[in-house]
């Protein structure tokens, strides 16, 4: 059985020894070479005749490299995945690991010596009630309540047909006439148009107009003087001179006669109890107090989560001030050549420009961790799901949406994806942890109007390309702590 030893070069960095004797991978090199016997096929040997000292001979080297690899990188592995171990990174060869002799024909002992990083033993310090972090949260008033009210109203709204009156953003339905007199005119095309877009010349004649009238337009583009000439040409003259088969000559001209068919009214839905059934839940609500109230509630649970971001955002910048180079080391050198050679792609001046960035993230993810175990926080897979399914029927529900087959496709969808999964599970893990770091610290809550509010909370600035940078190098810090 292969053996691993460990050997402490300081508090940052190990050396792994893995030493596999004869007997260890003997009885599996020779098993497999009495394998390529039986597959391989010689010129002057019957299959699965050929002499095992033939095969030694052409294929040993490469049978044995095979052999003693896998039975090395099995046993890494399994030390690695080993609770105790706090390891950072995937072993690399030593700088003075001698040179591998795999002769077949004389087998010996075999040692690898690997260079690992290691995280540092610490405790998360500045957890304390003598710290203080402000709560922001909104003033919830009616009104705000009210507009939730009728956005999810509009939101379930339906096409009513109205006449004469009309609102800015009632729909009218025209046709396109063409050729000779209002008699001999056919249709030929049908567009729509808001009313508030239609030029006020024409709006008192629409209000007159029935089903089935014609209105004569001197310009169409002054028809909609709102919309541009690409607009116009493209749905009302239904002309576009990108097609093969049109060119400017091809233009048609700007008096044109319209059918009236008839305008449309978006109507928000009534308050009634199939209302409260769809956007509370069947029988949860039955009249409007009670669905302000549950809006309210709704809203506080909203502007809740916002705050939680923002305070988790001031406790990691506030944790990282205490957690730094000097507090919180890391093999730098090491953690450095494992970047460059994780990847080709990363050169020295790659690796020296974004470290800093690295090491910071890699530092939090560790602060995370520790918090985690400090807490006994874990993130499983039916979490996961969970919170995916949540967040796909809280956007559905925002367009009147409550197909449970369809949200089940979606959730199945979203798990498909890796870096999805991966990105909730680290939100979830904050959520988790926040909790908890509540009751170390000193919540003072302050409302505010809600401009104030959002500038309060607003999360940084647009990311430029360094700060993409560095958040590359944040998941490459996370995924190196989880290894």
């Amino acid at each position: 059985m292969p053996k691993i030893t460990k050997e402490e070069k300081n508090n940052l960095q190990s050396t792994l020894h893995v030493d596999i004797a004869r007997e260890d991978y003997q009885p599996e090199f020779e098993k497999k070479l009495k394998e390529y016997r039986n597959k391989v096929a010689l010129k002057g040997f019957r299959k699965g005749k050929i002499p095992l000292s033939v095969l030694k001979k052409m294929f040993g080297k490469s049978v044995l490299v095979e052999v003693v690899n896998d039975m090395l990188s099995k046993q890494l592995n399994e030390f690695l995945k080993q609770a105790d171990n706090n390891f950072l990174g995937q072993p690399i060869p030593t700088a003075d690991q001698a040179e591998i002799d795999f002769d077949p024909h004389n087998l010996k002992d075999f040692r690898f010596s690997f260079d690992i990083g290691q995280a540092p033993e610490f405790e998360v310090q500045g957890l304390s009630k003598e710290k203080t972090f402000t709560y922001y949260m909104p003033e919830l008033t009616d009104e705000m309540v009210r507009q939730e009210l009728q956005r999810l109203r509009e939101a379930r709204a339906n096409m009513q047909r109205v006449e004469g009156d009309y609102q800015d953003d009632d729909i009218l339905l025209f046709q396109l006439k063409k050729g000779g007199n209002e008699q001999e005119a056919t249709s030929t095309h049908k567009f729509s148009i808001h009313f508030k877009d239609v030029a006020p010349l024409y709006r008192e004649q629409l209000s007159t107009l029935k089903p089935g009238d014609t209105l004569e337009v001197d310009n169409a583009y002054d028809f909609a003087p709102g919309w541009s000439e690409q607009e116009v040409d493209r749905r009302i003259l239904n002309w576009q001179p990108d097609k093969e088969d049109k060119t400017p000559a091809d233009k048609p001209s700007p008096r044109i006669l319209l059918v009236f068919d008839g305008a449309e009214r978006r109507v928000p839905a009534k308050l009634n109890q199939e209302f409260f059934d769809q956007v509370f839940g069947p029988d949860k609500v039955h009249n409007e107090d009670e669905a302000l109230e549950v809006l309210r509630e709704d809203l506080r649970a909203f502007y809740e989560g916002r705050s939680d971001t923002a305070l988790y955002r001031a406790i990691h910048d506030y944790l990282m001030e205490l957690h730094n180079e000097q507090t919180l080391p890391l093999p730098d050198d090491f953690l450095k050549r494992w970047l460059k050679e994780s990847s080709e792609k990363n050169t020295e001046e790659q690796i020296e420009k974004g470290y800093a960035d690295f090491a910071r993230n890699l530092r939090w993810s560790l602060i995370k961790s520790k918090l985690a175990k400090k807490y006994n926080v874990e993130v499983k897979s039916e979490d996961i799901i969970n919170h995916l399914r949540l967040r796909v029927q809280q956007m559905l529900q925002s367009y009147g949406l409550n197909d449970p087959r369809f949200i089940n496709q979606m959730v199945q969808r979203l798990l498909q994806d890796e870096k999805e999964v991966e990105r909730t599970a680290d939100e979830l893990l904050e959520i988790k942890l926040l909790e908890p770091l509540k009751k170390e610290f000193t919540l003072e809550e302050k409302v505010v109007p809600l401009d104030t509010f959002e500038a309060l909370i607003k999360p940084p600035q647009a990311e430029s390309p360094e700060e993409v940078a560095a958040k590359t190098a944040a998941q490459a810090a996370a995924q190196l702590e989880e290894e």
